[in-house]
C-alpha cells in the first residue's frame, strides 16, 4: 500500500479498529491499525480469494428501477436514482475504505490545524475530467457554491445546509491548493468533502441536460435514453488506473425496469451481471446460488412524519405509532432474514451505535394507551406516500399494524423521483417512505451532511435537543466522553419523541453474476459502494 501524510493530528483518536468488526463479513478486513496521521491512496485489496488476472473488455449489463436524474444537481447533490450512476463516475476529494480513517482519493493533501479551524486541500496534479478538462480548486469551489446555494445554478431545490455553511473563508492558494477557514472548530467537515463528488464548473448547464457530464470516476455517461436505458463507456483520463488496474469494461449498460419482479426475472435469465440494492426477496431467491454481496447495516428504512400535521404534533401520538410496528414480521417477511430488526441508523461502527437499540419495539397495547392518553381521533385517514418498487411489501403491513391500534392510514404509490423531490422541498402534509443512513464515521458529520436528521429537514423537526446535539457535536472529538453524552440524548430524543418510524436497516443486498469478477469489497463511504474500477467479465 502506498501510504502518504493525512495530516498532524490524528483524525479519530483510539478508533482504527472501530471499522473492521462491523465490515470483516463483506471486506475480509481486519483489525490492523492504519498509522498515526498517515492514509492510504489505495482501494482495500480484494481478500479470500486467488490472484487471477484480470480481463479487459466487454459490456457489463446492470438494472435499476427508477430512471437517473441530472438536473437536480448531480453529482454533487444526488439521490438513490443515480446510485450506481455516481459509484461508476463521481468522487470526492477522500473516502472511508475499510478503517474510520479517511482515505485520500482526488486529494493529495487533506489537513487540518490543530484547532481544527481551518482545512488546507491539495488536488493531485495532472487530474483531468472524463472531457479531459483539468480538475481545478475553481470545481471544488463550484461544488461547495452550488451544495450552499443551489438556486442559484438553476436548481429548484432548498439548500441542504449543514457543515457548507460553516465555512467562511476560502483562500485559493495555487490551481491544486486553498485554505478553508470555518466558523468553529469543527469534527464534521470531512464528511462533506468525502461527499463532494466533484464536475467540470464550465460544462454544468450542459450536465442538466446531459449534453455533456464530465466526472474523475472510472466511467462517464455516453447515452442516456430517458426511461429506458444510459451507458458508460471508460474515462481514459482516470487518475486511479494505476492503483486499481481499471477500467477494465469496454462499457456498462444500465436498463430501467418497471419493477422489481421484472429486473429478478432478468437477472435469473442471465440478461443482467448485476443488480444493486435489490429487495430481499430478490435476494433470497439467488442466495442459495451464491450471487448474492452483502453489507452490514448502515441505515434504516423508515417513515418520515410531518411533525407539524395537526395529527403528528403530539410526539405521544408518534411514539404510539412508532411502537406499533411489527418490526419482527417484517424483518421476517419483507427482510428474508438478512438483517435483524432495530430502531437505529447508527452503523455498529459508529461512536454512536447502542445495542440496546438492535431490538423491535413493538408494543401494541402501549400504543393504544398512548393514543388514549393523547386524545387521538381522525376526521380523515392519515396518508402514506410510498414508492412501490420497494415498499408494496412493507406499506401493507403497515395498515394492518395500524389499523389494530385504531389509526387509520390510506397508502398512496409515488414514484421514486416524485418522493425525493418533495423530500427536497419539503412537502410532505402526512407520512412517507424513504430510506437514510448514519454511515459516517464521525457522527457530527453523519448527522449534519444527513437531510432526514439535520436542520432543516422533511419532517419539519426542529426540537432543541435535536438542534442542541447537532450543535455541540460539532466542536468535540467523537470519541470524547462529552461527545457520547450527546449521542445518548440523539438516541433517547428519537425512540421517545421520534420523526421517524424505523421499520427494517438498509444493509446493501447487491445481486452479482459469477461473471463479474472484481466485486470484492465495499466502501464505508460513498455508502456501502463497491470499486467499479476493479469490476471485469470472465
Amino acid at each position: 500500500m502506498t501510504r502518504q501524510r493525512l495530516g498532524r493530528r490524528r483524525f479519530l483518536s483510539g478508533t482504527a479498529a472501530l471499522g473492521a468488526a462491523a465490515l470483516a463479513a463483506s471486506c475480509g478486513g481486519g483489525d490492523k491499525e492504519t498509522p498515526a496521521a498517515e492514509t492510504s491512496n489505495s482501494a482495500p485489496a480484494a481478500t479470500g480469494a486467488a490472484t487471477v488476472t484480470p480481463r479487459r473488455g466487454g459490456t457489463l449489463r446492470a438494472g435499476q428501477t427508477s430512471d437517473i436524474s441530472l438536473n437536480a444537481g448531480y453529482p454533487v447533490i444526488s439521490g438513490p436514482q443515480n446510485r450506481l450512476l455516481g459509484f461508476a463516475t463521481a468522487e470526492g476529494l477522500v473516502r472511508y475504505s475499510t478503517s474510520v480513517e479517511p482515505e485520500l482519493l482526488l486529494a493529495e493533501r487533506f489537513e487540518y490545524n490543530a484547532e481544527r479551524t481551518s482545512l488546507t486541500v491539495t488536488l493531485k496534479p495532472g487530474l483531468q475530467f472524463g472531457n479531459g478538462a483539468s480538475v481545478t480548486i475553481d470545481d471544488v469551489f463550484f461544488a461547495l457554491d452550488l451544495l450552499k446555494e443551489p438556486r442559484r445554478f438553476g436548481l429548484a431545490i432548498p439548500p441542504p445546509g449543514g457543515p457548507v455553511t460553516g465555512i467562511t473563508e476560502r483562500r485559493k492558494i495555487d490551481d491544486r491548493t486553498a485554505t478553508f477557514t470555518f466558523d468553529r472548530p469543527r469534527y464534521d467537515m470531512t464528511g462533506l468533502f468525502t461527499d463532494l463528488m466533484l464536475t467540470h464548473a464550465p460544462s454544468f448547464e450542459k450536465l442538466k441536460t446531459g449534453e455533456v457530464v464530465a466526472t474523475t470516476g472510472p466511467y462517464q455517461l455516453t447515452k442516456w435514453t430517458p426511461g429506458q436505458l444510459y451507458r458508460l463507456e471508460p474515462n481514459r483520463y482516470w487518475h486511479g488506473a494505476a492503483n486499481d488496474g481499471g477500467p477494465y469494461l469496454d462499457a456498462i449498460e444500465v436498463r430501467i425496469f418497471r419493477d422489481e419482479e421484472a429486473m429478478a426475472l432478468a437477472f435469473e435469465a442471465g440478461e443482467l451481471e448485476l443488480v444493486l440494492r435489490a429487495l430481499a426477496t430478490s435476494g433470497s431467491r439467488f442466495k442459495a446460488a451464491g450471487k448474492v454481496k452483502t453489507a452490514p447495516a448502515i441505515g434504516l428504512y423508515y417513515l418520515g412524519m410531518n411533525v407539524t400535521n395537526p395529527l403528528l404534533v403530539d410526539p405521544r401520538v408518534r411514539r404510539a405509532l412508532f411502537l406499533g410496528i411489527d418490526r419482527q414480521r417484517i424483518a421476517d417477511e419483507v427482510g428474508e432474514g438478512f438483517l435483524k430488526p432495530t430502531v437505529q441508523a447508527w452503523p455498529a461502527y459508529s461512536p454512536a451505535y447502542d445495542k440496546t437499540l438492535d431490538a423491535p419495539f413493538y408494543d401494541p397495547a402501549q400504543s393504544k394507551a398512548l393514543l388514549k392518553e393523547a386524545g387521538f381521533s381522525q376526521s380523515r385517514p392519515l396518508i402514506l406516500e410510498y414508492p412501490p418498487a420497494s415498499f408494496s411489501t412493507t406499506a401493507p403491513i403497515v395498515k394492518e399494524n395500524w389499523e389494530a391500534i385504531g389509526v387509520k392510514l390510506d397508502l398512496v404509490p409515488t414514484e421514486t423521483n416524485v418522493i425525493v423531490t418533495k423530500s427536497r422541498n419539503r412537502q410532505f402534509t402526512d407520512l412517507w417512505a424513504g430510506g437514510t443512513n448514519l454511515s459516517d464515521p464521525v457522527p457530527a458529520s453523519a448527522l449534519a451532511t444527513n437531510t432526514a436528521f439535520s436542520i432543516p429537514n422533511p419532517s419539519h423537526n426542529e426540537h432543541p435537543i435535536l438542534a442542541g446535539v447537532i450543535q455541540q457535536l460539532q466542536t468535540l472529538d467523537p470519541q470524547s466522553v462529552e461527545a457520547k453524552a450527546q449521542y445518548a440524548r440523539f438516541n433517547r430524543l428519537y425512540v421517545e419523541e421520534p420523526w421517524h418510524i424505523p421499520l427494517q436497516p438498509t444493509g446493501a443486498i447487491d445481486l452479482v453474476s459469477p461473471k463479474l469478477q472484481g466485486f470484492d469489497s465495499y466502501f464505508i463511504r460513498p455508502v456501502q459502494s463497491p470499486n467499479f474500477g476493479r469490476m471485469w467479465l470472465k
